[in-house]
């Protein structure tokens, strides 16, 4: 808010995005910079669709506007990072260590064993 009264023209402010920008991956050239949305009245700063598709980037700088209804309005520009929570655990192996004893005429392309692994990551929504 500025100094001005409420009640006032000068003193409603409005608030507008001026600029969205995928920040990361530095190649941001394929990225969507629609996701967010602001309230003009009340300055709060919403997601406008989902962020688990392939054009989302990982970070994104958004500059906001704020201005007073002012005949000769004023202004301030902020900028706002939003940094998106992706991929934050490394895989597990199920076992520290594997082994097996195989034989020496073993046919080719037998399998001899099998390692898993699992990615903590499976269960966070933003992920999927």
């Amino acid at each position: 808010r500025d100094g001005d009264p409420v009640t006032s023209d000068s003193g409603r402010v409005t608030y507008t995005i001026v600029n969205q920008t995928a920040i990361m991956p530095v190649t941001t050239n394929n990225f969507r910079t629609d996701f967010f949305i602001i309230g003009a009245n009340n300055g709060q700063l919403y997601l406008a669709r989902p962020l688990t598709v392939n054009e989302s980037a990982d970070e994104y700088d958004i500059y906001i506007q704020a201005q007073d209804g002012a005949l000769e309005p004023k202004n301030d520009i902020t900028l706002v990072r939003i940094s998106i929570q992706r991929n934050v655990y490394a895989p597990i192996m199920t076992n520290s260590s594997y082994s097996k004893t195989i034989g020496r005429r073993m046919p080719i392309g037998t399998t001899i064993l099998t390692v898993t692994a699992v990615d903590p990551d499976i269960n966070i929504t933003l992920n999927q």
